[in-house]
């Protein structure tokens, strides 16, 4: 699979799971509505932890070794620390909020890494 379409696969995965955590309080009125609750569950919320983090981790290495930029590194980073805080302490209202920005973050670094893995001649600068 080449980088970037990691980073396409990547961007998608943690672009739902953002739109999951930005929704998650109108979620949590109509899905058990509409009888689909299992998405609220604490299994579903870690496989798309798992997905997403585990997506742009391998992603984020293999950019890496490929554009060498540490910016898109703590780009991820940041997002999955995000992702992470979201998950275990998800009965926080203000942390939904964080896993959100967290999801909006790594899709942010996938389209970064997808950018800097195409044109890996500009290392030197810091986009």
């Amino acid at each position: 699979m080449k980088v970037w379409d990691r980073d396409i696969l990547g961007a998608f995965a943690s672009f739902l799971c953002a739109l999951h955590c930005a929704l998650f309080p109108i979620l949590l009125t109509l899905l058990p509505l509409l009888g689909l609750h299992l998405l609220l569950s604490r299994s579903f919320e870690l496989g798309m932890l798992l997905t997403a983090g585990g997506i742009a981790a391998w992603s984020a290495f293999r950019g890496f070794r490929l554009h060498g930029r540490p910016l898109t590194m703590l780009l991820f980073a940041c997002g999955i620390l995000l992702l992470m805080l979201g998950f275990f302490f998800q009965h926080d209202e203000p942390v939904h909020s964080l896993s959100a920005l967290g999801g909006f973050l790594l899709v942010i670094a996938h389209v970064q890494n997808n950018r800097q893995c195409r044109h890996p001649a500009r290392a030197g600068s810091l986009s």
